[in-house]
């Protein structure tokens, strides 16, 4: 228990760095961008440039990142915690702010200027949200969600994404290198392709269905882990662990840890300080 909370606290830690040296490295050289940020098909929807790198900080809400018919970003109408956003050489920079007289705001939406600096890692800026926003939620009983669609085809380069708290969808999506980082919140990914993932979270559950991955490391303090690959397990290199719960493979339980040697190239390493793992595969 001891040695998974270093790890994963250096893991957090790398991570919040780089996010944050990502973030300082691209903000500044953000000026007008009356192409990104155009709304398109209505208020609260953007459309965006090429872009195969995404770089997300300090948002609140639900976030979904999704293919689409194009490159767009969109949010809740009268949500008054709508993020900053920018793409400049072909990485897309979302980042939680205060919508206030000091952005360039369009529609709403903030589109960051040359001038707005980047907030600290990890810091948050919501303000609270409009009180229309809060009714809705209120009946729906739903997070206000940010979406980020990507055309069919389009595979990610990179994603990165550093959350305080709230949920995460992918869906149908293709990433070589994906490192989530989050203090709190669900993770759900559905239908997609991804090279090597690194998740670290406090609590919440992560459910991968339909996925294919080449490496794939986990560490949360609190929370159910499921993993269904789309392709067989059998040489995949794997070592589960679980402080408090159960971990099953292909419906087996196997206790509180489990190593397979495998003879591949893929690894799944899973470590949980209380929840359960479930493994599957075809």
């Amino acid at each position: 228990m001891i040695e998974w909370k270093r790890e994963a606290g250096r893991g957090i830690f790398a991570l919040l760095c780089a996010a944050a040296l990502l973030m300082q490295s691209a903000l500044p050289v953000y000026a007008d961008t009356a192409e990104d940020g155009e709304a398109v098909s209505g208020e609260g929807i953007y459309s965006l440039e090429y872009f195969d790198r995404i770089a997300v900080n300090s948002i609140s809400g639900r976030l979904t990142i999704r293919s689409g018919e194009e490159f767009a970003i969109s949010f809740p109408n009268g949500w008054d915690e709508t993020p900053g956003f920018s793409v400049q050489d072909e990485i897309l920079v979302v980042s939680g702010r205060k919508n206030d007289a000091g952005a360039e705001s369009t529609g709403g939406a903030v589109v960051l200027g040359e001038d707005e600096p980047a907030p600290e890692s990890g810091e948050s800026t919501a303000q609270g949200q409009s009180a229309e926003a809060e009714e809705a939620q209120a009946v729906t009983g739903e997070e206000p969600e940010t979406v980020i669609t990507i055309p069919a085809g389009v595979g990610l380069d990179t994603l990165r994404i550093a959350i305080k708290e709230g949920s995460l969808i992918l869906e149908d999506i293709t990433a070589n290198s994906v490192t989530i980082q989050s203090g709190g919140g669900d993770m759900e990914m559905y239908n997609v392709s991804l090279g090597t993932v690194d998740i670290y979270s406090d609590i919440g559950a992560v459910a991968m269905s339909e996925c294919t991955f080449n490496s794939i490391n986990i560490g949360i303090g609190e929370g159910d882990v499921s993993v269904a690959s789309g392709d067989s397990l059998e040489r995949c290199r794997m070592e589960l662990k679980t402080g408090t719960g159960d971990i099953s493979y292909n419906g087996s339980s196997l206790g509180t840890q489990f190593m397979q040697p495998g003879s591949g190239k893929r690894f799944l390493t899973i470590q949980a300080g209380a929840g359960n793992i479930d493994i599957s595969d075809q």
